[in-house]
Order: structure tokens, then sequence, then C-alpha cells
């Protein structure tokens, strides 16, 4: 039975377009008011103290180093690095890209910091040499 109130409740609030994390609060805080056994404290403490890790402030700090390394050409570097091992092929921007991105994010370990240093250079000169935008977005 709580699992049909969930799941509905959820289902229900992503078909009107209320956004995902609203939604997924809206169905567990409802889903709860049927299990008496829960303390809603400790729900909202697990919420609070799981917010306070050291992890979570690493990914503003990567993106931080990403915009540093592409400030000092360091994107443009490896961009030019992948060129020459590709050459001249069919879509030879788009696996530059992706080579980039790959020695990017082997420098800063981070999937975001690549995305703001990379994709920043790399999405309007896959645009300007015709690639479409979504696509170039989809690559990096």
């Amino acid at each position: 039975m709580i699992s049909l109130i969930l799941f509905g409740t959820l289902i229900l609030l992503l078909i009107l377009t209320v956004p995902v994390g609203i939604a997924l609060g809206i169905a567990t805080v409802l889903s709860m008011a049927f299990i008496p056994a829960i303390p809603s404290e400790g729900v909202f403490r697990d919420l609070v103290t799981s917010l306070d890790t050291f992890p979570l402030l690493a990914v503003p700090l990567f993106i931080l180093a990403g915009e540093l390394m592409s400030g000092g050409g360091i994107s443009e570097r490896l961009m030019n690095f992948g060129k020459v091992i590709v050459g001249n092929i069919t879509g030879g921007l788009a696996v530059v890209a992706v080579l980039t991105s790959m020695f990017f994010a082997a420098i800063s370990g981070s999937g975001p910091a690549t995305v703001a240093a990379v994709g920043g250079m790399m999405i309007p000169a896959m645009i300007k040499e015709g690639y479409d935008k979504k696509f170039a977005t989809a690559v990096i």
C-alpha cells in the first residue's frame, strides 16, 4: 500500500511537471505519513547531516580548477594535441572533443570540471565547424 502511494504520488507529480527533487520530497513525506514507526525527526536530521560532507565541497572547487586550467590555456593545448593524434578524419572534431575530455578528466579527476573547461572551448568550435548544437553538447 505504501509503495503504491509513493510511486503513484511521484508519477502524478512528474506528469504535472513538478521538479524532480520536489516531487521526490513530497512523495516521500506523503508516504511517511502512513508509516508511524519512522520518526520524522530522524529523517530530517539525516537530511541535514548528509549535506555536511566534504565531497560536496570538492565539486565547486573542481569546477574552479577547470576554469583556471581553461583560462591558463591547458584546454586549448589538449585540444591541439588531440587534433594531432586524430588528424583529418570524418567526425574528427567530435573525436578530439572526447580525447580532450579524457585527458582533462585524467588531470582534474572531475566530470563537472571537465565539462566546464573543455565544453566552453569545444562546443563553440564544433558549432563553427557545422556540428549540430545538440550533438556538440551531447559529445561533451
